[in-house]
């Protein structure tokens, strides 16, 4: 298996220190977490209804078996989650609560599950926890008295792990903070609980084949997404079901404690996790608030390099992992970064011996596959912080300035809301694109171009017909 590096890239890595503690909650040992009935005042009489006093049949919501049913028409390229994970939960009197279900019962009883899960941490209460949650990033943390939350919320499931012994990421919330973090398996805890839900049906998930769907393997599945993502460097892998989990990763012990081992994670190569359910969109604003359906991203890039001269790693960026493309086409990918390289595509010039340079920087990639999928052009891509992105040839690999793509007369398609008040344009020298967009229905492309003009630095807006765009890097 290749070395993927995807957990190493342009995020601050953090040692975690973990937990041990089995999963609790509902104290009844049922899936189902839908309300007990009360049968009060129950007598022996009975009432006879006849079917015509039934005016409209009873409304029951789906079932964990048909979830696992595995359906033909699936969407491999989006995903639904919380639109806005700071506001979906809070704390009230030192406990995590979630805000966003529709099902407000329900909702109350998923907090009553984290409730009595941070109860059964708090025995554990130590001043060593004390200390770590005065020292913490976040608000949160302190008014939990150092229990860490870690929320994920993705295609219908909802995972939740409370933890005792690691202060949050820095510069993170609380919600799928570690499942970005997760490196090479140093993950550790000193306590924890994990609580896992399926919204839909309503279902308190605590057999760990429920992730997947029936007619899968999820053993022989985790096996192949551990392999791919680490590279065996994690010695552990689910030969038993594991009784600690999330959407994204399995806690097991080890002789310092609870560590983490990741299966999985939203840009994995689907064919690693396409029996997992939550890999396949599931619209959630039939049970959530506030949702939001997202793109998944198509690669990661970026890997640390160590400079033979002076021994300092510095980012390199390639294709580490995708979600849609194989081994063999990111190698064909990384190798045309490399003749790109040799015509100025940024990218990997962000080192000089012995000279402090950042770890990270804010440099994103397009393929042609990308652009050809988000903007209708088949073009290389580079953009900065700025959101100043320049493009390449993808069989020359040339680096193509505004005239190569929006044809030489782009100037006449220049668009203002007040064309008086723009300078003279006749000698303007455009820099980057800040937009280009393909807009088919309307037979047009639109563009914003940062340029350098007599007055200064301005951003210009074009709106050019598309037969006048050049033809080989517009899709058809």
């Amino acid at each position: 298996m290749r070395n993927i590096s995807f957990f190493k890239r342009n995020t601050v890595l953090i040692c975690i220190l973990a937990f041990a503690l089995s999963a609790v909650g509902c104290t009844d040992n049922s899936n189902s977490v839908s309300p007990d009935l009360e049968n009060e005042n129950i007598t022996e009489t009975v009432t006879e209804i006849s079917e015509a006093e039934i005016t409209e049949p009873a409304v029951t919501r789906k079932s964990i078996s048909d979830i696992r049913t595995r359906t033909e028409s699936v969407s491999d390229d989006l995903y639904s989650t919380v639109n806005d994970f700071s506001s979906a939960y809070e704390v009230k009197d030192g406990y995590y609560e979630i805000n966003f279900l529709k099902d407000k019962e329900f909702q109350k009883k998923i907090n009553d599950d984290i409730r009595f899960a941070m109860d059964s941490l708090k025995k554990y209460q130590s001043p060593e926890y004390t200390e770590l949650a005065s020292r913490s990033h976040s608000a949160e943390v302190m008014k939990t008295g150092g229990i860490v939350a870690d929320i994920i919320c993705r295609n219908g499931f909802l995972s939740v792990l409370l933890e005792y012994g690691y202060v949050e990421p820095f510069s993170r919330t609380q919600a799928g903070a570690y499942s970005v973090l997760l490196s090479d398996g140093d993950v550790h805890f000193d306590h924890a609980v994990t609580l896992n839900y399926e919204l839909f049906s309503q279902t308190r998930v605590t057999d760990f084949s429920e992730l997947f769907y029936s007619d899968s393997d999820w053993s022989s599945s985790v096996r192949i997404a551990e392999d791919y993502v680490y590279n065996d460097s994690v010695p552990y892998y689910a030969e038993e079901k594991p009784d600690m989990f999330t959407l994204d990763y399995i806690i097991y012990a080890t002789e310092e404690g609870m560590a983490v081992a990741r299966y999985n994670t939203y840009d994995l190569n689907l064919t690693l996790c396409s029996d997992m359910i939550s890999s396949f969109y599931r619209d959630m604003s039939e049970v959530c608030e506030n949702t939001a359906d997202f793109k998944y991203d198509m690669f990661t890039e970026s890997s640390l390099r160590t400079c033979d001269s002076c021994g300092q790693d510095y980012m390199y960026r390639q294709i580490d992992t995708s979600r849609f493309y194989s081994d063999d086409e990111i190698a064909t990918f990384n190798a045309e970064i490399e003749k790109l390289y040799e015509h100025g595509f940024p990218g990997r010039q962000n080192h000089e011996c012995f000279t402090y340079r950042t770890k990270t920087d804010t440099i994103v990639h397009y393929t042609p596959d990308q652009n050809m999928r988000n903007i209708g052009f088949n073009l290389w891509g580079c953009s900065d912080r700025e959101n100043c992105t320049v493009y390449y040839d993808p069989d020359t690999y040339e680096r193509l300035n505004v005239s190569a793509i929006l044809g030489t007369d782009w100037k006449n398609y220049i668009v203002s809301p007040d064309t008086g008040s723009l300078p003279d344009l006749s000698n303007a020298n455009p820099e980057y694109f800040v937009k280009l967009q393909y807009i088919s229905s309307e037979n047009t492309v639109k563009a914003e171009i940062s340029a350098d003009t007599e007055s200064g630095n301005i951003i210009i807006s074009v709106s050019v017909p598309s037969e006048n765009i050049n033809q080989k890097y517009l899709t058809s």
